[in-house]
């Protein structure tokens, strides 16, 4: 038993000095040696060059290549790092020997395909990933390049871009989600894809070119920075949404060339204050002015014929609108919430109004809200949408 006892002392005697001795002299974290690494993999372009770097290292270094030879060449070699070229497509290894240790790098060799398609005038995505447009900065696309492809800008830092006159168009969603601020398309583009600028939020200025038969789908869609735009008098049609949630655009004029408005091709538009539609527009699509919370007066076109679903719905400032005679239907919600508009004159022609019941549609509305507006229609006024609906449905003497 003494002996035991005797034993755990000496043992917590020692293991005690060892605590104190480690803490005495342990080294401090900043003088304590960093782990040498280095990079696992890289991507290279035949007859482009890439760099291997191996991080923390103090040491002699030796470098070579331990698999496919033929497939690319080292070149800047020092204690840090080495530079690659590409110069076949293929696999190699990249081996790093320092102070007795081995790292290694595999590399793939990829074709130059920036080049070949550069030749055939045509520019897609693989190939900006090529030339490294993913960084800020701005683009000088080269004379040559008849093709802009889908999605080749889409979400890129990029300021400004210069496009050269061979440009003959431009794909679907080229620039989307980019933090382009502006950009001037030469008049030698006749086709610029759906979505080609949608969500560009830095977009302030943007030049269209004169040959432009049609605004697509969401061309402009959430350009909330976008204060000001010409429309070209040779477009005919805009599409849908194609300026939806434009914050700051507070007037357009759209020329007389375009005969269509695409469903929500206004929408959200929280600046508009007031816009003029050319009597050439023979179609205006659902919701194409809904919630522009600040659009207080409206012209629509002579030949107009139909009013659609929630056309000015929630247009909560506007006072003054005039509903052609042609006119003989107006949808549900066309005037719902229109808090400002206080009076409305139907033409007589009409012959059929939306209701909130109508086909049991979910968030349907009644066509004017007579919660805000009087209704005059043939000389009578209604307080009551439903009698005016009545009217209008089923009086034989009305229709």
């Amino acid at each position: 038993m003494i002996k035991k006892k005797k034993m755990k002392v000496v043992f917590a005697a020692f293991a005690g000095v060892m605590l104190f001795g480690g803490l005495a002299f342990s080294p401090n974290k900043s003088q304590a040696a960093k782990k040498v690494s280095i990079t696992k993999s890289v991507k290279v372009y035949e007859g482009k060059t890439a760099k291997i770097k191996l991080s923390n290292n103090k040491k002699k270094v030796t470098w070579s290549v331990t698999k496919g030879s033929g497939n690319i060449g080292l070149s800047k070699k020092s204690k840090m790092s080495v530079t690659v070229t590409g110069c076949k497509v293929g696999k190699a290894t990249v081996q790093a020997k320092a102070g007795g240790k081995k790292y290694v790098c595999s590399v793939t060799v990829s074709k130059a395909v920036a080049d070949a398609d550069a030749k055939k005038g045509i520019l897609t995505k693989k190939n900006m990933e090529y030339w490294g447009v993913k960084n800020s900065g701005n683009i000088v696309i080269p004379n040559g390049v008849k093709k802009i492809g889908n999605e080749v800008f889409a979400e890129t830092k990029i300021g400004s871009i210069k496009l050269p006159k061979s440009l003959k168009s431009i794909g679907e969603y080229a620039f989307a989600f980019s933090s382009i601020q502006s950009i001037t398309i030469p008049n030698t583009v006749n086709t610029i894809g759906e979505g080609v600028f949608s969500w560009c939020q830095q977009l302030k200025q943007v030049k269209l070119p004169n040959k432009l038969k049609k605004l697509e789908e969401a061309t402009f869609c959430g350009c909330t920075a976008l204060t000001d735009i010409t429309i070209p008098n040779t477009v005919t049609s805009l599409g849908n949404e194609c300026f939806l949630a434009c914050d700051v655009l507070t007037d357009i004029t759209i020329p007389n060339t375009v005969t269509s408005l695409g469903e929500g091709c206004f929408s959200s538009c929280d600046a508009l204050t007031d816009i003029t539609i050319p009597n050439s527009v023979t179609s205006i699509g659902k919701k194409c002015f809904n919630h522009c919370d600040k659009l207080k007066s409206i012209k629509l076109p002579s030949g107009l014929k139909k009013l659609n679903d929630e056309t000015f719905e929630w247009c909560s400032s506007l006072t003054d609108i005039t509903i052609p005679d042609g006119v003989t239907s107006i949808g549900e919600s066309c005037f719902y919430g229109c808090e400002a508009l206080t009076d409305i004159t139907i033409p007589d022609g009409l012959t059929y109004v939306g209701h909130e019941f109508e086909n049991g549609k979910e968030n349907a509305g009644d066509a004017i809200d007579t919660y805000y507006t009087k209704i005059t229609w043939r000389g009578k006024t209604y307080n009551d949408f439903f009698d005016f609906f009545y009217d209008v449905e089923f009086n034989n003497t009305s229709v």
